[in-house]
């Protein structure tokens, strides 16, 4: 058994550009060892520090009332440590009602309305939960964030300042020492650009354009905007009960898109606007869709360095059959290779005659930890093939779908995988709290959480009947995808790869065109099920149909084979139980 993987798929000449150097194994090595101490540069350790002081400041026993109280120069007392002085009073910043200092409000007014001083706490809160996120993945934006916030928490009551010197001591403490962290680990940071741009030379070329648009390239900032719209509105009525829930919710969700749209976008301008390091590596595309880097000498793909995920098009005319999925291809890499870098890679499709695909990181890239290698497996099943024969065993479906040549003979049958028992749970959850929720509409008054509920209502309609019953089919025409409200079929020339996601499976063209179907379910819980992660399995399928032309089946599936939207089912039975509440009310 020879368990050597096939040379890399070499890059047409004419798309490296001139002095590229390629990125050694020697050079590589040099890159992961640049930090004394990866383990201190793991993004979990700040956000490790400033829960345990969280925890600990709540174990912590409250302070003598004498600490809380505070004095003003006409003699009135008021609580300095928990209030915000402002005019001529004191606004609580936990308050609920009417100030009953002087003739202050219980909000402050703004050109756009009065913001209630209650909404100050939440903003607050969802300021430490925005501070968890870019902790994990934007460790500048943190860094930038952690002294302001420090400062809220120490001196406002939304904080500690109210909780005793015990209390402010600790998240003090924490605080500096999460930015000693955060310090350590944009230093790696700098580090291993230094070594790449060391090993790229002197060379700098502009990247290239991806040839085609990026999809829903809108969705994020309409999304922010309207969760900020809510949050606005949210913030300027009285309290009733799951409103700040709502604040929080919306405020946190949509400044976190809004930064994440801002900052992604003025990556993007700053990397396409200024000549790039370019380097020769080698890439290969996971079983989860992201894209993995290796050195250009690592012809065994024995160590990944980086992994990202990306979107783009391909250049050229082919020529021969596209490499199979998983392949090791040659690449240029365009931009510094580090955690959180914005990256470029042009690399072969068809061979040294063919295409090239032109793609760009949709995420920061991160480093890839060791991953087994995806060949290694498929080594072993020729065996395990021989001994289900010489046992007489029935084949597995994986082995009927990827290995055509199992003697079930697949060609007589339109294979099909369907939603499993996670995705239907997950499913069946969202479909009883929607109609919950148009119960409300008829039993209790119409709220604002209620309205907004509702409008969220066809985007959980549709998330709960694709969970509930979509459907791949493969026949001779091509691919059959049933998600919630219709069935498209998209023919084999129009499938270029497949992506298979946690949660989705991903049909893409040549032209960069896309056909999803999400949610598949979950991977990490779908494994842990009899039936398994039906969606990889099905990625797999396709793939190896893709591969191989002779194997996809010699017969058109039946309408029972493809599957049925259960979207319009759902409406039509919401609408006559609706019709049926109306009437009997």
């Amino acid at each position: 058994m020879n368990d050597q993987l096939p040379p890399p798929v070499r890059l047409p000449g004419a798309c490296i550009p001139e002095g590229t150097a390629p990125w050694r194994s020697a050079d590589a090595r040099r890159w992961l060892t640049a930090v004394p101490s990866r383990r201190w540069a793991h993004p979990g350790w700040p956000l490790l520090t400033l829960v345990l002081a969280g925890v600990l400041v709540w174990l912590l026993p409250d302070p003598p009332p004498e600490l809380l109280l505070g004095t003003r120069s006409e003699g009135r007392t008021a609580p300095a440590l928990a209030a915000v002085e402002i005019g001529d009073g004191y606004v609580p910043l936990t308050g609920e009602g009417t100030v009953a200092v002087g003739s202050f409000p219980a909000g402050i007014a703004w050109p756009f309305g009065t913001v209630r001083v209650w909404t100050l706490t939440t903003l607050f809160l969802g300021l430490v939960l925005l501070e968890a996120y870019w902790i994990l993945r934007r460790p500048a934006l943190a860094l930038a964030v952690l002294g302001p916030l420090t400062a809220v928490a120490l001196l406002s009551d939304a904080g500690v300042a109210g909780a005793g010197p015990a209390a402010r001591t600790v998240v003090g403490a924490a605080a500096l020492l999460a930015g000693l962290l955060l310090l350590y680990r944009l230093r790696a940071r700098a580090r291993r650009r230094a070594h790449a741009a060391a090993a790229a030379g002197a060379y700098r070329h502009a990247p290239p354009p991806v040839p085609v648009r990026r999809p829903h390239r809108l969705l994020a900032p309409v999304a922010a905007a309207v969760l900020l719209a809510v949050a606005g509105y949210v913030g300027t009525t009285e309290r009733p009960f799951g409103v700040n829930w709502l604040l929080l919710v919306s405020g946190t969700l949509g400044t976190g898109l809004l930064v994440h749209v801002l900052a992604d976008r003025w990556a993007a301008r700053r990397f396409t606007r200024h000549p790039q390091p370019v380097l020769r590596v080698l890439v290969r595309e996971a079983e989860d869709g992201r894209v993995r880097v290796y050195a250009a000498d690592d012809h065994a793909a024995s160590e990944p360095l980086l992994r990202f995920r990306s979107w783009g098009g391909y250049k050229g005319e082919q020529a021969g059959q596209p490499v199979p999925h998983g392949a090791l291809r040659e690449a240029v890499l365009y931009g510094l290779p580090c955690p959180g870098a914005e990256l470029t890679y042009v690399a072969a499709v068809d061979g040294p005659e063919g295409r090239v695909a032109v793609e760009r990181s949709t995420a920061p890239a991160a480093l890839a930890p060791a991953v087994p290698d995806p060949h290694s497996s498929r080594t072993v099943e020729p065996i395990e093939r021989a001994e289900s024969a010489s046992t007489g065993s029935a084949p597995t479906e994986k082995e009927t779908v990827s290995h055509p040549s199992a003697p079930s003979n697949p060609r007589t049958l339109a294979p099909s995988w369907s939603a499993g028992p996670v995705s239907r749970t997950a499913g069946a959850l969202v479909l009883l709290f929607e109609a919950a929720t148009i119960w409300n509409l008829f039993d209790n008054e119409h709220t604002l959480r209620t309205w907004l509920l509702l409008v969220t209502l066809p985007f959980a309609l549709t998330w709960a009947a694709t969970a509930l019953n979509w459907r791949v089919t493969a026949d001779r025409s091509g691919v059959w995808v049933a998600g919630g409200w219709r069935v498209e079929l998209v023919p084999w020339a129009k499938i270029e790869k497949v992506e298979c996601g946690e949660d989705g499976l991903v049909l893409q063209g040549p032209d960069g065109t896309r056909t999803a179907v999400r949610p598949t379910g979950w991977a990490s819980l779908d494994r842990r099920t009899a039936k398994g992660h039906v969606a990889g399995r099905a990625a797999e399928g396709i793939r190896a149909m893709l591969a191989d032309p002779a194997s996809r089946p010699a017969v058109d599936s039946t309408p029972a084979d493809q599957g049925m939207p259960l979207g319009p089912v759902i409406v039509l039975v919401a609408a006559l139980v609706a019709a049926g509440l109306m009437w009997l009310s």
